[in-house]
């Protein structure tokens, strides 16, 4: 058995035997529909079992050579998006003066409600649940039709900067809350989509409002007396 992972908690089962493929599991998906899912993502790590028979399967007939074929399509799929969309992180917006009525499938529906100009391509594959390819492919779609655009990227915060400043919060929300400061942290940043590395001088603000949410009132008014109205610059000269 050969179990091949992705991004998100992906993972799905290939059994092979003699050199053939005879099953394929994913969720509740199995045969030729978990291998067209299989081949929407971009795996990440495989694992080999060489000691789950496959005997001890109900097998679903697959024609490997179809299921070659269709890996080799998506690999082909993969770098025609990928020439264009190369980083998982590129944030896209829309083209809203480019934009007349037209039918879009429900995928590309589902794609163009996460487009907001702040979630990156890994973002919108999360939120809306769809396979990899999918998702590449749809603001591919969009892409060469001039109806969506790349946000340049916005350059993180320095490092010592981001570093300090963090610390010092964390610090500050141990005062108020106690060892519960690191999950309120975790959590506001999970609020805002963006990792700490990634956080910029734009995002601070919205950082210390998704903590303020996580906060009763009374901790909220002791939390803004340290943050309200300061700048990330005048935060780390307190913080130094």
């Amino acid at each position: 058995m050969l179990v091949v992972y992705g991004e998100f908690g992906f993972s799905a089962d290939i059994f092979i035997w003699a050199g053939c493929v005879i099953h394929c599991e994913h969720n509740s998906l199995t045969g030729a529909n978990a291998a067209r899912s299989i081949a929407k993502r971009a795996i990440t790590s495989t694992r080999f079992y060489p000691w789950v028979s496959p005997d001890l399967l109900s097998p679903m007939n697959i024609n490997t050579h179809d299921f070659l074929s269709m890996l080799r399509k998506a690999e082909q799929t993969w770098e025609t998006v990928r020439a264009v969309i190369p980083s998982w992180d590129a944030v896209f917006t829309l083209e809203k003066e480019n934009w007349t009525p037209a039918k879009v499938t429900p995928i590309q529906m589902r794609v163009l409600n996460a487009l907001n100009g702040k979630r990156s391509v890994r973002q919108v594959i999360r939120m809306t649940g769809l396979p990899d390819l999918d998702v590449f492919r749809t603001i591919y779609w969009y892409l060469r039709r001039r109806l969506v655009s790349v946000v340049p990227e916005e350059k993180p915060m320095e490092n010592d900067l981001r570093d300090q400043l963090l610390d010092y919060m964390r610090q500050t929300l141990t005062d108020i809350v106690g060892p519960a400061a690191e999950n309120v942290l975790d959590k506001a940043f999970d609020a805002i989509e963006t990792p700490p590395e990634r956080l910029s001088d734009r995002q601070l603000s919205s950082l210390v409002s998704a903590i303020c949410s996580k906060l009763d009132l009374k901790e909220r008014r002791n939390f803004h007396s340290w943050a309200g109205g300061m700048g990330n610059r005048e935060l780390y000269d307190t913080g130094g």
